[in-house]
């Protein structure tokens, strides 16, 4: 188990080469001197998609549901459980909008779940009832102040481990990081001043960098990659790319202009 740890360090290394030609060579040889199964796709029980602005990545979302998850036309009647908590201290809800008229395009019944205006109880029956959560953009601090009142950090991951899907938008994508304490580049503390402390929720070894080379965020954007690229692992990724997650695979995709 150490010795697989320490590979899976290692792969993650090598991801940064950002050529998967040569990653997955040395992956086979990793499993085939190691006699380690391949899990196939269907055994992957952790799926997310992870945004900057998840309108403008919608193909991208619908490649992912329909080639990467096989859910082509499966998704009609399905319920998305979408939370706007983090946009509440920024006064900014287009985003949020986008998002409802993406899954009302694939069919599909959306509960807004506003963390503050429900119980603990009421806000985990919700998502217990969806077959997506999606948590949108805003204020990173603000957002795991909120989940942590709910009590909610360990039922996201452990929901999110045994498959539920998971659509993170920009805050919404930082969180799923080990801490999010970088993003102060970016996001202003002071909005959550009940927040207990920054551990994320820890579902990505890596630390997403959202809204990277994209206005009005390049400087903020630029700051915080200059701070911590010789201490944190740290994935950038624009607006018009996502990080997508099976299992233990992580891939940066990017959205092709015609």
């Amino acid at each position: 188990m150490k010795l697989w740890k320490e590979l899976k360090k290692a792969l993650l290394e090598l991801e940064k080469w950002n050529n998967k030609i040569i990653i997955n060579k040395i992956k086979n040889i990793i499993f085939k001197k190691l006699k380690i199964k391949k899990r196939k796709k269907s055994d992957c029980m952790k799926k997310m998609f992870l945004t900057s602005s998840f309108g403008y990545v919608e193909k991208l979302f619908k490649n992912f549901l329909e080639n990467d998850l096989g859910l082509e036309n499966k998704l009609k009647g399905k319920t998305v459980a979408l939370i706007p908590t983090a946009a509440l201290v920024e006064n900014i809800d287009i985003h949020i909008k986008i998002a409802m008229e993406i899954y009302e395009s694939l069919g599909m019944s959306i509960t807004l779940l506003e963390l503050t205006e429900v119980s603990e109880t009421k806000a985990k029956d919700l998502i217990n009832d969806s077959d997506i959560l999606h948590i949108s953009g805003g204020n990173t601090f603000f957002l795991m102040q909120e989940i942590q009142k709910k009590n909610l950090s360990d039922f996201i991951v452990k929901k999110v481990e045994n498959g539920l899907i998971y659509v993170g938008e920009s805050a919404g994508s930082a969180i799923m990081s080990p801490d999010i304490e970088y993003v102060s580049e970016c996001d202003d503390k002071a909005f959550a001043p009940e927040l207990k402390n920054t551990k994320g929720l820890n579902l990505l070894p890596f630390y997403p960098v959202p809204h990277y080379q994209s206005e009005p965020y390049k400087e903020s954007c630029d700051r915080l990659v200059q701070k911590y690229k010789d201490k944190l692992h740290l994935v950038p990724f624009n607006n018009i790319q996502a990080i997508t997650v099976e299992g233990d695979d992580y891939n940066l995709v990017t959205l092709q202009k015609i």
